[in-house]
């Protein structure tokens, strides 16, 4: 009971699969689930292509049915209407992706349904002055009236609407040059962005049902490894089955490490094989694939780990600022293990995360990952990946999963000695935490401490206060209801702490030269 597949894997163009959709060559049949993504989910998935990561694969059924009943739009927006042809092709999996990118990047308002849902859910802008790609995309129903108008701000959809692109370019302020740059960027990565089809085919829609069940009952997805492993697969070799093996010999019972995830492992394989991280070509990965590489790629996992938790005091992947981070260093310990000048990573890691090195393009990332992988293998770092890196101190707190929270959260565990950083669940936040007041509601980063619940000043140990970047002026401040005080002192105390005691002795110690702003 299962599908035949009856054409090789192929790569095409986002663009070609969102017209496919519009013009309802593409269809969505009834069977699918709705659409449950929430704003988390989506944002996530844009990052990752403006990143220039792997989403995984899209599953497409062909098929001579022409009894298949299809919905009638894609979230809100109502697609074409077609007669069934000879030849018809619906969405297997992939349906929560699709809608995503479709809706936010195509976003046909003129042909919005009012009786489905709201059309602003997924109108998105990007914030053009944005530093880190987790700060890039904003939903415009979190945007006040006057906010929605601010010149830095591009809808997403202008990506496939060069009219409007071009008129909204010409109203950029003068002085702000940096900001078309980066509307051509955004615009050049959706358009170049490549996702991997898997086609099937069957002509028995019982068959195709239960199909349907199986996968989203088990929650599978075909992977970008899934292909490959389709693509590699012989009686001795069965990649998914060796990765687990291979997790299970090297992870088991390392905190978070036996979970990795797949946008991890392959990018360092793909690297092991000397492929680059973005190249697409499932044929030519498969074709390089042997045993030595699968286990070369999890011992230096397990070194990078042991690294992690001693150096960095980071116990678990989702605690780094960047997965390219990961990814970087595991190189380094596949490559050197023996011979390897740990100094020197943990100031590449200091230096990448303060200066958002890896969170703007994914053309800049991949620079950044070429000049390490030059260090890695001549043992001379060339900072040549950006011009004028900057330091810029953390203003207000975004989502716990941005780069410069969580790098910020370190130095304050650093500065209170805290090796148990595991208790930093910065996933969901729980040991990040305001202090207990009527302040409440301020997000600015001065009023945030690194605890496993609320802070009261009052009850705080003045031991403990100098860890915690107060003193005794700055706790009456506080009391005296001097609110903005109180935290711009504090939140110049931390960032002069991580520029001093952390920044730039990593700096110097890789002669890279470094702007910094002033709090």
């Amino acid at each position: 009971m299962s599908f035949n597949f009856t054409a090789e894997p192929r790569v095409t163009f986002l663009t070609q699969i969102i017209k496919e959709l519009d013009e309802g060559l593409l269809r969505v049949p009834r069977f699918q689930r709705h659409y449950i993504w929430d704003w988390d989910q989506q944002r996530d998935l844009l990052c990752s292509v403006m990143e220039g990561l792997p989403i995984g694969a899209i599953l497409i059924w062909n098929t001579k049915l022409q009894n298949i009943r299809s919905f009638n739009h894609i979230g809100p927006f109502k697609v074409k209407s077609i007669d069934a042809g000879y030849y018809n092709s619906y969405i297997m999996d992939g349906l929560q992706r699709l809608t995503t990118l479709y809706c936010m990047l195509h976003h046909p308002a003129e042909r919005y349904i009012d009786d489905i849902n709201n059309a602003d859910d997924y109108f998105v802008y990007c914030d053009l002055s944005s530093k880190n790609v987790n700060d890039l995309f904003i939903l415009k129903s979190a945007l006040s009236l006057e906010e929605q108008n601010k010149p830095n701000l591009m809808p997403l959809h202008y990506v496939f609407d060069f009219k409007s692109l071009i008129k909204f370019q010409r109203d950029i302020p003068d002085g702000n040059d940096c900001w078309l740059d980066k509307a051509d960027e955004i615009m050049g990565i959706f358009k170049n962005y490549k996702i991997p089809v898997v086609p099937l085919e069957s002509d028995s829609q019982s068959l195709v049902t239960k199909s349907f069940e199986r996968i989203n009952t088990r929650g599978t997805v075909m992977s970008e490894k899934h292909m490959i492993n389709a693509l590699s697969y012989s009686e001795n070799f069965d990649l998914v089955e060796e990765i687990q093996c291979y997790k299970d010999k090297f992870l088991t019972g390392i905190d978070g490490w036996s979970d990795i995830s797949d946008d991890i492992l392959l990018p360092i394989l793909k690297l092991n094989l000397n492929i680059s991280i973005y190249d697409k070509n499932t044929d030519k990965i498969a074709s390089k694939l042997n045993i030595k590489a699968i286990n070369d790629l999890f011992s230096s996992l397990k070194l990078l780990s042991e690294y992690s938790r001693k150096y960095l005091k980071i116990n678990t992947p989702d605690l780094f600022p960047y997965k390219l981070q990961i990814i970087g260093l595991a190189y380094a310990f596949l490559k050197k293990s023996s011979d390897i000048d740990i100094k020197k990573l943990t100031a590449w890691f200091f230096i990448t995360s303060y200066t958002g090195a890896f969170g703007v393009t994914a053309r800049q990332s991949e620079n950044v990952l070429k000049d390490f992988i030059r260090f890695v293998d001549d043992g001379v770092f060339i900072w040549k990946a950006t011009q004028n890196p900057t330091v810029s101190p953390l203003y207000k707190m975004s989502t716990f999963k941005s780069a410069r929270v969580k790098i910020w959260a370190f130095a304050l565990a650093e500065n209170q000695e805290n090796k148990a950083f595991k208790l930093l669940n910065m996933k969901k936040g729980r040991s990040v935490n305001q202090i207990d007041s009527i302040f409440k509601n301020n997000k600015k980063s001065g009023m945030y401490f690194i605890s496993d619940k609320p802070v009261v000043l009052s009850k705080l140990d003045k031991c403990n206060y100098t860890k915690n970047f107060i003193d005794e002026e700055l706790v009456s401040i506080f009391y005296n209801k001097n609110e903005d005080l109180f935290e711009k002192i504090r939140s110049e105390n931390i960032y002069n702490y991580e520029i001093n005691e952390i920044v730039k002795p990593a700096a110097k110690l890789l002669n890279v030269t470094l702007n910094y702003q002033k709090y």
